[in-house]
């Protein structure tokens, strides 16, 4: 008899999921080897080029089986932790008991003989330790991992033992992570599996890493998992691509509080279901971005007035999708040698490279365009320095004032002469709209427009019919002139 929670089914679920190698692949349920002996339960199942295990510590019957997976997947439900019992009934067949309520529930199954499917590999001897950040970092790098890989294995990790990095890339976008120990020299490649990212794993304090010939072993709490190392495809030359530092020609330091700002911008900025969801990312005066949408032609601004630059201006277009990554992995500084070459984004341990966008993707300030600032007008002033390029004439559009539940705009925001000088609100400025005020405020006005539009269409046509009456009364009133009642 093996005895486990519904709980650990649905997780076991989860992180063997989570184990494709290739993303795209159709789930295909493996099979299950449990075991219970005087050293406690084993669980292990591979998928792949990944072999999960789950040890629990006790002293449980001993009793062994296997079965598929999807028996796991019929009988885990979406919630609750009672016990689910299983047991070797026949020949090939197994069954499955638990309590739904207060109702006794029963399912069968066919089992095959354990020594009939992959049994689990033996632990390693020598194990190192790894900081628990080990298992977002490999998480974040198999995001950035192609889902297949072509001429270079960019489906895969690199794990590199002398440098101590976990690097991935896609050919378009690249991560390197330092800050960690590995027990040998050289570089391996394994797995992208995302079952680190799981909450379950990711609260694991305990983790370690140990290498066989053939496998790198990952330990996190009870779970252990082998990724098997790729050694016949080809290491991608991620480094190769990476801008020296004596090629940098321009840097920007991007404000944590325009960081959040922008995160919250991008996904709204016109033009993110066009081809490349491209945006310029203008670092003149002040750290710009701009986007358009492909059947416009009014261009939206978001200026960044707390963030600096140093070094000579640059103007170049980006996928939004990597600014987005970016911005989530909290990278802080912009490197960019030309517009032409990938751009980068880094920390003290990370690295974040994704390429660039041809020249014609580029936008460029006008006269027209909304600009959206994330700080005041005195804060955009101090952090504005001096530049080469030619001074953005983009127009500020003044903003709508915020709207109070007695529809009155509040005493302190009437005009103080700025409309006349040729100055504007700004969004993000006290007493102005930040971001997703703004967004609101259009929501409105576009229904307003709607409902006038309707109003003046009835109108119309009132008007139309009106006519049209008019006109057959005047034609009757002509016919019964020259009508002759004297007769």
């Amino acid at each position: 008899m093996i005895v486990i929670n519904r709980a650990l089914a649905r997780l076991l679920l989860s992180v063997l999921r989570r184990s494709l190698n290739e993303q795209h692949a159709r789930w295909q349920p493996p099979w299950l080897l449990c075991r219970a002996d005087g050293e406690g339960l084993l669980l292990y199942a591979k998928v792949g080029m990944v072999g999960v295990a789950y040890r629990a510590p006790g002293r449980p019957p001993s009793e062994a089986m296997a079965f598929s997976t999807s028996v796991l997947d019929a009988i885990s439900g979406r919630r609750g932790d009672e016990p689910l019992v299983f047991e070797n009934v026949g020949p090939q067949k197994g069954r499955a008991r638990w309590q739904d309520g207060n109702v006794p529930r029963v399912h069968e199954f066919a089992t095959l003989k354990p020594d009939k499917v992959q049994n689990c590999p033996a632990l390693p001897a020598k194990w190192a330790p790894l900081p628990p950040t080990f298992l977002s970092a490999f998480d974040e790098a198999a995001q950035t991992a192609s889902p297949e890989s072509t001429k270079f294995a960019t489906a895969r990790v690199q794990l590199h033992g002398k440098t101590g990095q976990i690097v991935a890339t896609d050919s378009k976008q690249a991560l390197l992570q330092s800050g960690f120990r590995f027990p040998w020299e050289d570089v391996v490649q394994v797995p992208s599996l995302r079952a680190f990212g799981l909450r379950e794993l990711a609260q694991e304090s305990t983790v370690r890493i140990a290498r066989t010939e053939k496998t790198v072993c990952v330990q996190a709490g009870s779970w252990t998992f082998f990724l098997d190392i790729d050694t016949e495809g080809k290491p991608p030359p991620v480094h190769a691509i990476i801008p020296k530092p004596t090629a940098i020609t321009c840097c920007a330091q991007i404000d944590p509080e325009d960081a959040v700002f922008l995160a919250q911008a991008l996904p709204r900025l016109p033009g993110r279901k066009d081809d490349s969801a491209p945006v310029t990312l203008d670092l003149n005066r002040v750290v710009t971005v701009r986007s358009r949408a492909a059947e416009s032609e009014t261009v939206t601004e978001v200026e960044l007035a707390r963030s600096s630059i140093t070094g000579t201006p640059q103007r170049l277009a980006v996928n939004r999708v990597y600014l987005e990554r970016a911005l989530k992995l909290g990278l802080p500084e912009i490197q960019v040698v030309d517009p032409a070459r990938p751009v980068v984004f880094h920390d003290k341990q990370r690295l974040y490279v994704s390429i660039t966008l041809p020249a014609d993707y580029v936008l460029s300030p006008g006269p027209n365009a909304l600009r959206i600032c994330s700080a005041t007008e005195r804060d955009s002033a101090e952090t504005e320095p001096e530049s080469d390029l030619q001074p953005s004439t983009s127009r500020r559009i003044p903003t709508m004032p915020a709207r109070h539940n007695n529809h009155h705009v509040p005493q302190n925001h009437a005009d103080n002469g700025s409309s006349q000088n040729g100055a504007d609100n700004r969004v993000g400025q006290p007493g102005g709209l930040n971001i997703m005020q703004l967004l609101v405020e259009v929501e409105q006005i576009r229904g307003v427009l709607q409902d006038a539009l309707g109003r003046v269409t009835h109108l119309h046509g009132a008007l139309k019919q009106y006519r049209r009456h008019g006109k057959a009364m005047e034609d009757a009133m002509k016919s019964l002139r020259g009508l002759n009642f004297t007769g």
